[in-house]
């Protein structure tokens, strides 16, 4: 298997030079194994990765603009972020604030040579 361990060290050198530090709050739900009909007790976990923002128009957009349905030639989202791998994988779920402003994060596409993480893009509204 390759190793792309070089390239994740770029890609964070990168978007640690032209990026900011964002809040990334991941919602888990524990369940207590003796009591599992009383459900779980959620629990956020607070990250700060660094993320590059670049506008998904403008030619901003590596073309792979995805356009909202409807037929209408919208994009579907109005910024790209990208982020180096974490220690955390990312999911829309989860909540994304940039400047203390939550963000809706609408794809996380990743690229993803040999299983191995290098670089996250998030599509954001």
């Amino acid at each position: 298997m390759a190793d792309y361990s070089e390239d994740i060290a770029l890609a964070r050198e990168m978007i640690d030079e032209a990026g900011q530090v964002c809040e990334w709050r991941k919602t888990t739900v524990a369940a207590d194994p003796d009591r599992p009909w009383q459900g779980g007790v959620p629990t956020t976990v607070v990250k700060r990765p660094t993320i590059a923002f670049l506008p998904a128009t403008d030619g901003g957009d590596f073309g792979i603009t995805k356009f909202k349905q409807g037929g209408d030639d919208s994009p579907a989202f109005s910024t790209y972020g990208l982020m180096a791998p974490q220690d955390f994988e990312p999911a829309v779920t989860d909540v994304l604030l940039r400047g203390g402003v939550p963000q809706t994060v609408v794809a996380i596409d990743v690229l993803r040579p040999a299983e191995q993480a290098v670089l996250y893009i998030l599509s954001i509204a």
